[in-house]
């Protein structure tokens, strides 16, 4: 499965009323670096940052171990 395909529904366990964008940014300093997508939520920060971080560890850190400096940010209504 590829990850455009497979990370809404992973995002989606943890933030269930997110809105979602897919942007691509890059970087000219850090040419390697790049945003992939990018969750808009109401929750607050601690709850947001909370989720976050089991995105991570459930799924995103060893997803994105071999994509090189790819992000998920989180921004807020």
């Amino acid at each position: 499965m590829s990850l455009l395909t497979e990370a809404p529904s992973k995002i989606k366990k943890f933030f269930p009323s997110c809105k979602l964008h897919l942007k691509v940014l890059r970087d000219a300093e850090i040419p390697s670096w790049q945003e992939l997508a990018i969750i808009i939520t109401d929750l607050n920060p601690d709850e947001a940052f909370d989720s976050l971080k089991q995105l991570d560890y459930s799924w995103w850190l060893e997803t994105s171990a071999s994509l090189n400096l790819v992000n998920i940010h989180v921004e807020f209504e």
